[in-house]
């Protein structure tokens, strides 16, 4: 079999719904889609096109074409670089592209064989009329063995106090992003404690569809820490539970959240969206990081009762909950949360997931499980 020559194919989109690649000027950042090397570029002129062509031996061919603006580059080694507008168009070759600082894509395909027939490539139409373009599709990374995407997601969940929302503008349809407080409820879906005259409560009056990004709020660079994207619905919940739950978690909220224009809000989860590490990047369904409650309402309903316990009579073993089998720092450690899968340990803006070893559906379990991790911490100390 004949090896297919390289082709060198650029286009500019309006959009390029690209992750991992940042915008430079005239800087290219890479991106491997399987035989698709992918270059991101912005403010490049027709010489920085040609220098790209020279260094891959490639003849630079150009069209101005009003339709689709777009450019070409062909392989070929036995001819020297040349400029020349498209045979079916009449415009002329500028010195600069005339349409301003468009992202352009520079797909270099590198088939070894002809292995793939043209019948059976898939292609994008969303672009456009780009026939030439391949899906891009996002390889979904698996997880380590010691790696459990469910629990990862769970703990940001638990554990996140403030992120990230993203709401839908009315009309313009543009995204906005504000930065908000987060507590969760039972199952572990987002409250929020939101105002009717902020924009982010406008904007899900409007459209309810919305986006929150939790991170760890590690030390350092921000990037090298976990963060999960939760995608829903946000709308006004009538949970009694809620401004209790709420406030265990932001009890600075409370001189606030009994003002007019203040409402609570639970996001209902569609999907989310897990980073938490090279080779930990997964999608993942609501039931996968939400706690199943319907066989523990005997616990749910003692909750505040087993939080006041706790706090009042049990302090200490919160400590050691905290420093011994969590590895925190010392401190006067508080529960502000209990479900079947878990206490919710906070220390000022600080909160720690502190997992059962089993699942725990009624408080009288609940008081065994504790005491033995209550005996598990006193002996690590």
């Amino acid at each position: 079999m004949m090896a297919i020559a390289p082709t060198v194919r650029l286009g500019s989109f309006d959009t390029l719904p690209m992750a991992g690649t940042r915008r430079g000027n005239s800087e290219r950042k890479v991106v491997s889609h399987g035989r698709y090397v992918v270059f991101q570029m912005a403010e490049v002129t027709i010489q920085r096109l040609q220098e790209i062509a020279a260094n891959r031996g490639t003849t630079a061919a150009a069209t101005t074409r009003a339709s689709m603006k777009r450019l070409i580059v062909t392989h070929s080694s036995n001819r020297q670089e040349e400029m020349r507008p498209d045979a079916s168009d009449n415009s002329q070759i500028s010195p600069r592209p005339s349409f301003g600082l468009p992202e352009l894509l520079v797909a270099i395909h590198t088939s070894r064989q002809s292995c793939c027939k043209p019948e059976k490539r898939e292609y994008s139409r969303q672009f456009g009329s780009h026939p030439w373009m391949p899906v891009q599709r996002r390889v979904q990374m698996q997880p380590t063995p010691d790696f459990n995407p469910a629990v990862a997601a769970k703990k940001l969940l638990r554990e996140g106090r403030s992120g990230a929302l993203a709401t839908l503008m009315p009309g313009s349809g543009d995204p906005y992003c504000s930065l908000v407080n987060v507590a969760t409820t039972a199952d572990g879906e987002p409250l929020l404690l939101i105002s009717r005259l902020a924009v982010h409560t406008e904007n899900v009056l409007a459209d309810p569809r919305v986006s929150l990004m939790i991170d760890e709020r590690r030390t350092g660079d921000p990037l090298q820490g976990a963060r999960v994207m939760l995608m829903g619905t946000a709308a006004p919940t009538e949970d009694p539970h809620a401004r209790r739950r709420y406030l265990d978690r932001q009890p600075e909220a409370e001189m606030f959240a009994g003002f007019a224009d203040f409402a609570f809000y639970r996001v209902t989860l569609k999907a989310a969206h897990l980073v938490a590490g090279f080779g930990r990047i997964v999608d993942l369904k609501p039931q996968d990081v939400l706690t199943e409650t319907g066989d523990a309402a005997e616990l749910l309903a003692a909750e505040p009762q087993i939080l006041a316990h706790m706090n009042g009579d049990h302090a200490d073993a919160l400590r050691l909950y905290a420093t011994k089998l969590l590895g925190a720092p010392e401190g006067e450690w508080r529960c502000v949360g209990c479900d079947p899968e878990g206490l919710e340990l906070q220390l000022d803006r600080t909160a720690l997931r502190l997992p059962f070893p089993q699942r725990v559906r009624a408080p009288d379990v609940l008081r065994h499980v504790l005491k033995q991790m209550a005996d598990e911490a006193r002996r690590a100390a």
